[in-house]
């Protein structure tokens, strides 16, 4: 009988929230990478001004700059029986639940979700794509957490 090897469970704690939010962005990006959303990606960092090296020549080129991030989608899909017949130069992508969806997205999807339900008040439910396990993601009272190493210790003794 084969054993299921376990993965193992990993905290990290003491982010602040402009960390947190960097961390829901980078996952979200990652997923949309994943549904073929290049466009989104390229859009979200540098359009509307967050990259001020580069958000004069995103904003002259943005039609341009699409057109090619669809044609990335467009030959990556060239080899597929079921994509490479979609419309060309096109808004559609995989989809979080697809079945051509890289469980990594799904999986980026999932903790991108818990990372949103924490620190948004405009959250939304996360879907359980994966059979991976749920992530915790709370805010942490740092004088609570002091006090409970403090009494660790003095267990210890």
């Amino acid at each position: 009988m084969e054993k299921k090897k376990e993965d193992k469970t990993y905290c990290i704690k003491n982010l602040s929230e402009t960390q947190l939010r960097v961390m829901k962005d980078a996952l979200e990006m990652y997923t949309r990478l994943g549904l073929l959303q290049f466009d989104k990606v390229v859009d979200h960092i540098f359009g509307w001004g967050k990259n001020r090296n580069f958000g004069d020549a995103f904003s002259e080129n943005r039609d341009e700059i699409e057109k090619h991030c669809y044609a990335i989608k467009d030959l990556l899909v060239s080899k597929d029986d079921d994509l490479k017949d979609y419309p060309k130069q096109t808004h559609w992508s995989l989809g979080i639940g697809g079945e051509k969806t890289s469980k990594y997205s799904m999986i980026a999807y999932e903790i991108e979700k818990d990372i949103d339900n924490v620190i948004s008040t405009r959250a939304r439910g996360r879907l359980d794509l994966t059979d991976e396990t749920p992530t915790i993601v709370k805010q942490e009272n740092q004088r609570e957490e002091k006090l409970k190493q403090i009494i660790e210790k003095l267990n210890e003794r």
